[in-house]
């Protein structure tokens, strides 16, 4: 996955693998059981993170593999500002 940052300022570059994003989540996933367990003090954070299907959005991470190529995000902003996001 390719993300394009652009300003008059800055030029930013980012390339991450597919298997870093999903395994990232995967890490996520149980990083935000166990901190739930443990923080009873954040019970409204959690209550919302708890709502969010972890294994749907690796599974449709995983599917994006199949469409290399395609753009999911081009802006360009007024200002200059230029974002891109492509598999």
């Amino acid at each position: 996955m390719k993300i394009v940052v652009q300003s008059k300022d800055t030029n930013i570059k980012l390339y991450v693998p597919i298997f870093v994003l999903s395994s990232s989540l995967r890490f996520s996933k149980f990083i935000t059981k166990h901190y739930g367990n443990t923080n009873k003090d954040k019970k409204d954070l959690m209550k919302y993170i708890n709502y969010i299907d972890m294994d749907i959005i690796i599974y449709a991470i995983k599917e994006l593999k199949n469409y290399k190529g395609l753009t999911l995000v081009e802006v360009e902003a007024s200002d200059g500002t230029y974002v891109l996001v492509k598999i």
